[in-house]
């Protein structure tokens, strides 16, 4: 019977997924959520999550635990930056570019030679995502640019065949951050 097997305190070790969650979605970082994050990025520097090690290591991060002197209190070097920018991106781009599952078995592989792969695919998606997203950006702007020259409509509105659907949203939210004004963009 597996629930005989279920060790008492073994839902700590969900909280990696919590603060990974938690800050991807980007859920406001107050009263309980901030104490799940905390501790959540308390439980991913040690996690037991083979793939995520294995992510991070991946990533160039190395994971730590410090306890202050004078309090005894621990803290994690990984913390909301950590994970909104460096884990999640990566862990998202699988669902951007390829197939969501890609980074679940990621999340759930107990196999050291499968975390070492799958973590490198999804590092090598993301930086190609990262190019991609780079070349809609500078596309918009050159159909903005010959579109409208100086005289920009109070909405954005674009798009291509050739931009895969997952980044689209990325790719307005950058350029209504540098035209300040709602930008819609479309595959």
């Amino acid at each position: 019977d597996k629930a005989k097997q279920i060790k008492p305190g073994f839902e700590k070790w969900l909280l990696d997924m919590v603060a990974l969650c938690t800050i991807t979605d980007m859920v406001p970082l107050v009263g309980e959520n901030r104490t799940l994050a905390k501790y959540g990025f308390l439980v991913m520097a040690q996690t037991k999550r083979k793939g995520l090690s294995q992510l991070m290591k991946t990533a160039g991060l190395e994971p730590k635990v410090t306890k202050l002197a004078s309090t005894g209190e621990l803290f994690s070097n990984i913390g909301s930056y950590e994970v909104g920018f460096v884990i999640g991106p990566r862990v998202n781009a699988a669902g951007r570019l390829a197939h969501a599952n890609i980074a679940f078995d990621l999340l759930v592989t107990d196999d050291d030679e499968q975390a070492k792969i799958l973590a490198t695919h999804l590092e090598e998606t993301n930086l190609k995502r990262q190019m991609i997203i780079d070349e809609a950006v500078k596309e918009v702007e050159a159909m903005i640019l010959e579109k409208y020259k100086d005289n920009l409509p109070k909405i954005i509105f674009e798009g291509s065949e050739k931009w895969p659907s997952g980044i689209v949203g990325v790719v307005a939210g950058r350029l209504v951050e540098k035209y300040s004004r709602p930008i819609f963009i479309y595959s």
